[in-house]
């Protein structure tokens, strides 16, 4: 009697452990899907900014927090394109050209 409650027993131990192991890979897998999806809206936001080529994608899957990190550092070039035009800035050769025109409108 004993021989068969100590191997139903390890079999009981034996299945619990395996249902431990595929939860934590389930778990696992639930981790690396998060940071697959999180790593993909930083890469979005780099390329928003005006950096289509910075690997933000690598960094912030492989490193993290340190990716976050530097995508948030990343200058916004789009709005330094944007202001450019709304303020009309222009080259010192466009400028050269811009009082050569006021000239031709004197009284």
């Amino acid at each position: 009697m004993g021989t068969s409650s100590s191997l139903s027993a390890a079999a009981t131990v034996t299945a619990g452990i395996g249902i431990v192991m595929i939860i934590y890979l389930v778990i696992i897998a639930a981790f690396i899907w998060i940071n697959y999806l999180v790593a993909k809206k930083f890469e979005k936001i780099a390329i928003d900014k005006g950096h289509p080529n910075s690997r933000a994608f690598a960094m912030c899957f492989w490193l993290g927090i340190i990716g976050y990190l530097y995508v948030i550092a990343l200058p916004n070039k789009t709005w330094e394109n944007k202001l450019d035009k709304f303020l009309g800035a222009s080259t010192p050769d466009e400028e050269n050209s811009n009082t050569e025109k006021s000239e031709d409108y004197s009284f």
